[in-house]
């Protein structure tokens, strides 16, 4: 089967095969689609849920713009209504935590923290050759 939530999770329905480590080849395959068809919503949702996954979520967010905007039915509508919102909020997310470590990566430089640590570190170290 392929629905559920731990497909969805890994982003199953986005990789060709049903397979998470090839999605990377489904935005150059959703380019071809869409060469041949512009207007199929349903190449742009998937082209979108695979860029998402691959964390690139401005190109993610085109995509699914697009998606918008030739969808035919409510449902697909719907759809790529549902997936811009997990888009942003992932970049959201991931935006928030690389802000995170870099305030912690700063602070344990500037405050000499960091080096501190590696001292304690060496000199809790017993000398090399040394049986403990």
């Amino acid at each position: 089967p392929r629905g559920g939530a731990a497909a969805r999770r890994r982003n199953i329905h986005a990789a060709p095969g049903g397979r998470p480590d090839r999605v990377h080849l489904v935005p150059r395959t959703g380019d071809e689609a869409l060469k041949i068809d512009g207007d199929c919503a349903k190449a742009h949702l998937r082209r979108g849920a695979a860029l998402r996954a691959l964390d690139r979520y401005a190109e993610s967010r085109d995509a699914l713009e697009a998606a918008k905007g030739v969808s035919s039915t409510p449902a697909e509508r719907r759809t790529a209504d549902a997936q811009s919102r997990k888009t942003a909020a992932t970049a959201t997310r991931v935006r928030a935590a690389e802000r995170r470590q870099k305030s912690r990566l700063a602070d344990a430089f500037s405050t000499g923290t960091f080096a501190a640590r590696i001292m304690s570190r060496l000199l809790a170290a017993p000398p090399r050759g040394a049986a403990w």
